[in-house]
């Protein structure tokens, strides 16, 4: 049952007896509402949604005899009905759904712990990721404009492409975070998945180990997808390679496809996922195995049994966020001296036909930079928190011959905006700021300037609001850190 309001909670609380209640509260007076409706409340418990920004009121909620606090903007399906079912358990009671087998207390709570473990360490790893990207956007974007300008032969050309690979190498780690964070997914195309899987594995072919022999059986048939083709690439990637690493004398690589039908009961365990069609992918090795305690944390970041320094061990939690993040299931299984087994299941994408229907990448070209003398190619405000980032695209955008404009938040971008809005052409909009987020100041831009054209970018942002932004418009999405040829061939498409 539904009641919306204060005094329509009161009556259906009065009238009824239920087995739970959840009570969603704003920020202004939620501690006084929940005490309102908890003496209304008979003898079940309560769990409490609310948005972040009143969270300050979850310790006297609490103390006033919730049983759980939910953030709001945090909250999925999965999360939600296992803390439901927990709180049910704790109570004495069981959730049931329709024919679905009782979820016993130990399994929820189990499963809580889990989810709740995974869920924290996704949100520190996300907010890592977000403030190494920033400084390694400005160290990369400086170093590449010094390259540009620094002749082939000239000694201090070696030192400064050593920098770039070195920022290329901590972009890789700060994208694994990110996947397993279950951030990202911005370019959603519809895939062909055996294309996926073959340039993965076109990748991998130099690292075979000898002796080590590599299977493919593609099954036909509704096998697109919708998603993020690097960061799909980069997963099957990761388990190509976790594969070959476990094989040193040799063995067999095998990775299989097929569409499979996933029913409600399958599913029970993911209350998020959709009964339907799945692509099921199978990837499957003849390696040393795991034991039950390393399977327990293999989808933990930085958990890893390689010898210290030959690896972060990001590889399966990266893999975990981002089928995740892509409506999907991922599932291990392993024995020591057997092998492992990973099964993958990612949603077919609705009404997904033949090749005609997979949108395929574009190599795209690159444009010269920009000489001293080149006329001026428009303006360009770049809206962005943090000073040094500013400064890199401005160098940047200057040596492709762009005015450039600089704001540190909305305000100041709506401002720049009004005393030169003749003068720019474009807005590169970073989707986390104080005082207005990357999504108040779009909207606000949008309203006064509907033509002008706005280039998100950002090294963390949560997937929906980047991918409702540019549903209402942006012209696409600028994954921090980035170099000038990849700001390059951005602007060229725009």
């Amino acid at each position: 049952r539904v009641a919306q309001g204060l005094e329509a909670g009161v009556r259906a609380l009065d009238g009824s007896s239920f087995d739970a209640v959840i009570i969603e509260l704003d920020g202004a007076g939620a501690l006084d509402d929940f005490v309102v409706l908890r003496a209304h409340v008979k003898n079940a418990p309560i769990l409490v949604v609310a948005p972040r920004q009143a969270q300050k009121w979850g310790p006297d909620v609490i103390r006033a005899g919730a049983e759980e606090w939910l953030v709001l903007e945090d909250m999925d399906a999965t999360r939600f009905g296992l803390c439901v079912a927990h709180a049910l358990a704790r109570s004495g009671r069981r959730m049931t759904q329709g024919a679905q087998p009782e979820m016993s207390s130990e399994r929820s709570e189990r499963q809580l712990r889990h989810a709740q473990k995974m869920e924290a360490i996704g949100t520190l790893a996300g907010g890592v990721a977000h403030d190494v990207n920033n400084v390694l956007g400005s160290i990369m974007a400086l170093a590449s404009v010094l390259e540009e300008q620094t002749a082939q032969g000239d000694p201090g050309r070696g030192d400064i492409e050593g920098i770039l690979a070195a920022c290329r190498r901590g972009r890789n780690l700060t994208r694994d975070l990110l996947g397993f964070a279950r951030r990202g997914k911005y370019h959603r195309e519809r895939l062909e998945i055996g294309a996926v899987i073959r340039e993965s594995v076109r990748l991998i072919e130099r690292r075979t180990v000898h002796g080590v022999e590599v299977r493919l059986d593609l099954g036909e048939g509704c096998a697109l997808v919708d998603g993020d083709r690097t960061q799909l690439e980069h997963a099957v990637t990761n388990l190509c390679l976790n594969a070959l690493e476990a094989m040193h004398g040799g063995g067999r690589l095998t990775i299989t496809t097929q569409v499979v039908e996933l029913s409600e009961r399958e599913l029970a365990a993911h209350h998020d996922r959709t009964p339907g069609r799945y692509i099921q992918v199978e990837v499957s090795d003849t390696g040393v195995g795991m034991d039950s305690e390393t399977l327990e944390r293999a989808f933990e970041p930085f958990f890893t049994t390689k010898p210290k320094g030959e690896g972060p061990g990001l590889g399966l939690s990266m893999v975990y966020g981002t089928v995740d993040n892509h409506g999907g299931i991922i599932r291990l299984s392993s024995r020591p001296g057997v092998g492992t087994h990973v099964v993958l299941h990612l949603p077919c994408a609705p009404g997904g036909g033949g090749a005609a229907a997979v949108a395929r990448r574009s190599d795209g070209s690159r444009r010269a930079a920009a000489g001293a003398g080149e006329d001026r190619r428009g303006g360009v405000l770049v809206v962005d928190d943090e000073a040094m980032i500013r400064l890199a695209a401005k160098r940047m955008l200057e040596r492709l011959g762009y005015e450039v404009f600089l704001a540190g938040d909305g305000s100041q971008a709506l401002f720049c905006l009004t005393e030169n809005s003749g003068a720019i052409d474009l807005v590169v909009l970073d989707m986390i700021m104080p005082v207005m987020d990357g999504e108040q100041t779009f909207g606000a831009i949008r309203e006064r300037y509907p033509q002008l054209p706005i280039l998100l970018c950002s090294g963390f942002s949560r997937e929906d609001k980047a991918e409702k932004l540019i549903a209402q418009g942006a012209v696409g999405f600028l994954q921090k850190p980035f170099g000038l040829p990849a700001l390059e061939q951005m602007l060229e498409r725009i």
